[in-house]
């Protein structure tokens, strides 16, 4: 991975920081950067993907313990609107 100027600088302190002091969205998995999977249910309703598709993932991402409702819902509230709204439908409705 190639980086440069600020992104440079960000990535490596992330890197080298203690688990408690990452962003609270940011994991590693095999010691690369990731984010969350409620972060990244988050940013994929934000760029449109089907419902459907999303109401699977979520369903699925439950079911193996991969994060929570309330993680998906913190995560949801801080994108705000539609995000916020979606979501909740989403999680709303039976499986």
């Amino acid at each position: 991975m190639t980086t440069s100027g600020r992104q440079a600088v960000a990535l490596d302190r992330w890197l080298t920081e203690e688990p408690e002091e990452r962003p609270f969205w940011a994991d590693r998995r095999n010691g690369l950067p990731v984010t969350t999977p409620a972060r990244t249910v988050a940013d994929v309703i934000a760029t449109g993907v089907s419902e459907e598709l999303i109401g699977q993932a979520v369903e699925e991402a439950l079911a193996r313990g991969l994060t929570t409702r309330d993680e998906l819902l913190t995560h949801a509230e801080r994108r705000g609107g539609r995000v916020r709204d979606a979501l909740e439908r989403l999680m709303a409705e039976p499986a």
